[in-house]
């Protein structure tokens, strides 16, 4: 009886080992159905996130390219030099285009620099077509920083305003610059502010956009700015930095906002991680 016992339990030893080898073997091939199963479910989102990106390219060029076949040149045309008048300045430009019709509602940037003697303006200018004719109206006159960099230097003060005005015929925005000859104290700053405030609020109500160009251009307002300006306090620049029509500038900043928009939008679609 003791021999059998004995025998058992060798052979239950054994039993359990492959058992256990059986439940190693198992739990090998479970894990790695586990691996193939991921990769699978990996590989198939990577393929979708692939494939979604695609579409959103695909959708962006058919949109560029509709864009683009609507702008096309016309069959047979080739581009010619048009005259452009600019009445403010009894001037003319051309402009190289299909067609005069192209040319309306676009906007030319004119340098006055060189006519200035050195003083840096730039004056927008908006096209308006007909049938034969090209002409322009102003729609602002800016600085360019350069020069504004250029004049200020060290061991001055200055004093610099954004005011909405209301003038004979257009809703304006006036940005003025003022630098004093040495460093003064803000109670002086806020003078020549408020002063200047109040000259151009009663000098810009009888007269007219273009008037008001012609006045920045020739300097003349500048300088009535420096007489009065001097009973405060004498001055090293006196200039207008910027004017333009009020409306001109929302419709400005409302295109920067939906191409700000458009961009965000176009970067949260290609993103692999939000998708």
């Amino acid at each position: 009886m003791e021999e059998k016992q004995g025998l058992n339990l060798e052979d239950s030893g054994e039993e359990w080992e492959i058992k256990d080898d059986i439940a190693n073997q198992q739990s090998k091939v479970g894990k790695e159905k586990q691996k193939t199963q991921r990769k699978m479910f990996l590989s198939t989102h990577a393929r979708n996130v692939k494939n979604h990106i695609n579409l959103k390219r695909e959708s962006a060029l058919a949109r560029f390219f509709l864009n683009k076949m609507a702008k096309s040149k016309p069959v047979g045309a080739k581009k010619k030099f048009f005259p452009i008048t600019i009445p403010l300045l009894n001037r003319e430009v051309e402009a190289y285009s299909y067609d005069i019709k192209s040319l309306d509602k676009k906007t030319i940037n004119f340098d006055l620099t060189h006519d200035l003697r050195g003083k840096a303006l730039d004056l927008k200018l908006l096209i308006n077509t007909t049938e034969k004719e090209a002409t322009t109206t102003p729609i602002q006159i800016s600085m360019i920083a350069s020069y504004i960099r250029r004049m200020t230097r060290k061991g001055t003060d200055y004093s610099e305003d954004s005011i909405k005005l209301k003038c004979k015929d257009n809703e304006i925005r006036i940005k003025y610059l003022l630098i004093t000859r040495k460093r003064v104290t803000r109670k002086v700053l806020s003078d020549l502010r408020k002063q200047t405030n109040i000259y151009l609020e009663n000098y810009v109500k009888d007269k007219t956009f273009e008037h008001l160009i012609l006045d920045i251009i020739n300097g003349k307002l500048q300088k009535e700015m420096m007489v009065m300006l001097k009973k405060i306090y004498p001055l090293s620049l006196c200039e207008i930095k910027f004017l333009g029509k009020e409306n001109n500038l929302e419709q400005t900043e409302k295109r920067k906002k939906s191409k700000k928009e458009k961009t965000e939008d176009d970067t949260t679609d290609t993103n692999p991680d939000q998708a």
